[in-house]
């Protein structure tokens, strides 16, 4: 099914409203663009941007030293005006909470200490991500109750993801939706493969997550059946149960087992939904100069000379493979 079969969707966004000016003509344009999809946000009164560097500090054998994603940053009041100006009337219902990290700060701190932690990643932002997912979901559930409308299908997600392709809305009961990836390599190439779900197992419950870091899931983008929002309804409350359970503290691993392990909800994913998180200060556009494959394709193009300057013993050797294999084409051609 898909939009033309009048399916209703709602589209939850939720958490920091960040780059959303920037993102939202995207979302309009490839996710709301029907009459039928009706938009939620619920976040945070105070917003925050943090920088575009997300690779943190490593230690020689790769190991965080420290995560960027436990920082807190500066935020600035969030912008009602504006909200209402970039989604226009697709923009169905919002609110904003006052509730300060600080809150989901002791409430992760009450269940788990910080030795135990994975990655360098503070729980604080698993615990306000199923706040915000829940008051958005809310919000919809509210819209339902006051015009009697009943959508047929959720997605979750947030407020900026910038979009390069639509959704489809084929949902069945039973069913997860998630992207396959998420932004572009170094030469615009769409990334594969989601986060890593990791290992778990649970003699006592019978949980279990497979082992090998096989499983994988996505927790910025999710779509399902309207009959599958109790299930992420119950993820705030089943949250602490989890982590104080020892089930490896990453955003994914958790969703994944409440999703998929406990709901029962099948995981599909979809290469063709592409899709990337815009961060502050990031250039909104990016072409074929800005990339390492100008050398290749333009030698003598002012970014292909800077690019060489920066790095002069990498393309040095990359220039002498490359004519190295010319060679080698001729001398079998």
């Amino acid at each position: 099914m898909s939009i033309a079969d009048r399916q209703s969707v709602a589209v939850v966004l939720c958490g920091p409203l960040r780059t959303f000016e920037q993102t939202a003509p995207s979302l309009l344009r490839y996710v709301a663009h029907s009459s039928e999809v009706k938009l939620f946000y619920f976040g945070p009164a105070q917003t925050d941007n943090p920088a575009t560097d997300y690779g943190g500090k490593l230690s020689i054998l790769g190991a965080f030293r420290r995560n960027p994603k436990s920082e807190v940053n500066a935020t600035l009041p969030a912008d009602p005006g504006a909200l209402k100006r970039a989604y226009g009337e697709r923009l169905a219902g919002f609110a904003f909470h006052d509730r300060a990290q600080s809150e989901f700060v002791d409430a992760a701190e009450r269940v788990i200490r910080k030795e135990d932690w994975l990655m360098g990643l503070h729980p604080y932002r698993m615990f306000s991500m199923a706040y915000n997912i829940e008051g958005g979901l809310r919000l919809m559930l509210e819209h339902e109750s006051k015009t009697g409308q009943r959508f047929d299908v959720v997605v979750v997600t947030r407020p900026d993801l910038a979009f390069y392709a639509p959704l489809s809305f084929a949902v069945r009961p039973g069913e997860v939706h998630l992207p396959a990836s998420e932004g572009f390599d170094s030469v615009g190439r769409p990334r594969r493969g989601n986060a890593t779900v990791f290992f778990y197992k649970n003699v006592t419950t019978g949980d279990l997550i497979p082992g090998g870091r096989t499983p994988t899931f996505n927790d910025q983008l999710m779509m399902i059946d309207r009959g599958a929002v109790g299930s992420f309804l119950s993820f705030g409350e089943a949250l602490p149960r989890y982590i104080a359970a020892k089930v490896p503290l990453s955003p994914e691993t958790l969703l994944y087992l409440h999703l998929v392990g406990r709901a029962g909800l099948a995981a599909l994913t979809h290469p063709e939904w592409v899709y990337e998180i815009h961060r502050s200060g990031a250039p909104l556009i990016f072409s074929l100069a800005d990339t390492p494959d100008i050398n290749l394709v333009d030698r003598r193009h002012p970014a292909a000379i800077a690019l060489r300057r920066r790095r002069p013993f990498y393309h040095a050797a990359r220039d002498l493979r490359n004519f190295a294999r010319g060679l080698l084409h001729r001398a079998l051609g």
